[in-house]
Formats: structure tokens, C-alpha cells, sequence
């Protein structure tokens, strides 16, 4: 599919596999996820108050494993479909408010059994990311292979 506002991988991340979608958005396994958000202290986290928030190296981990059956790998691509197909408009007037502030950055997604996305880590939190969260949490998306499933979704703004 194409991507509509591009393609380029953020520092410190290795890439293995992405699928984009028409909106930009792509869900991607790496071999090392995160190490230098962690390091740097430079994540923004956004879980539901009555939970302890997941760390990143778990939630990285999630989904270095879900990436690695074809479960995960055919939920990445429905996910990344459903995404586009869904919230398109919205990360679109997203990036309409973000003004200057066209950096790239990566959403950890957490997703249940019923299809409820229940925690977003953001790196690095940028206007666009911070407006597409509140959306992302109320959002319900097709069941996962199983429960608090984790998705990455990594977004390239193009000017």
C-alpha cells in the first residue's frame, strides 16, 4: 500500500518488517525497540489511571514475540488496514493543528480481547501523537490473536 505521508525509520530503532497504510501509519517488529527512548527518560506514557503502566521493554517484547507468528503478523496487517480505514480524517486534522511540529514518532498500542485499546506509550510525544491518543484509547479495533495484545504502530509525517 502506499503511504500517504511517507517513509523514514526514527534514530535508534532497527527495522525488520513494516506494512504501511494509505494514511502513513505502520505497524512494524524490530529487533530493539525503545532502547534509547528508555535510556534518554524521553517516553510519554498514557495508561488508564486504575492500571500500572506497562513498561516499554515488556511491551517491546509483546511485540517482538506477536511479530514473530502468523497470527501476529496477519493482525499487524488487519490492525494497520482498520486504522487507515478509521482514522484517517482524524490524524489528518491532527496534523492540520500540529503546525511545526511534523516530527515522526512511535505508538505502542495495547489491545484486549474484546478489541479495546487499553494503553499508548508515545515516543517521542508530539503534537500529533498527544491529539491521535485520546481517540486511540476510546477506539475499538478487531479482537487480537489474544488478550492485551501490543501493537507498534509507527507514524512518518511528511511537511
Amino acid at each position: 500500500m502506499r503511504a500517504g505521508w511517507g517513509e523514514k525509520a526514527v534514530a535508534g530503532f532497527t527495522n525488520m518488517m513494516a506494512s504501511r497504510t494509505e494514511c502513513g501509519a505502520t505497524t512494524r517488529r524490530r529487533k530493539s525497540l525503545f532502547v534509547a527512548a528508555v535510556a534518554a527518560g524521553a517516553l510519554f506514557l498514557i495508561a488508564h489511571a486504575d492500571e500500572k503502566p506497562t513498561s516499554v521493554a515488556a511491551a517491546a517484547a509483546a511485540v517482538e514475540a506477536n511479530m514473530k507468528t502468523r497470527e501476529g503478523k496477519a493482525y499487524d496487517e488487519q490492525f494497520s488496514k482498520e486504522l487507515s480505514d478509521k482514522y484517517l480524517a482524524v490524524m489528518k486534522d491532527c496534523k492540520a493543528k500540529a503546525g511545526t511540529d511534523l516530527r515522526n514518532f512511535d505508538m505502542l498500542v495495547r489491545v484486549e480481547k474484546d478489541g479495546t485499546v487499553k494503553e499508548v506509550l508515545l515516543f517521542p510525544p508530539t503534537k500529533i501523537s498527544q491529539c491521535l491518543r485520546e481517540p486511540l484509547l476510546k477506539a475499538t479495533f478487531s479482537a487480537p490473536p489474544k488478550p492485551a495484545y501490543w501493537v507498534d504502530i509507527h507514524m512518518v509525517v511528511k511537511p
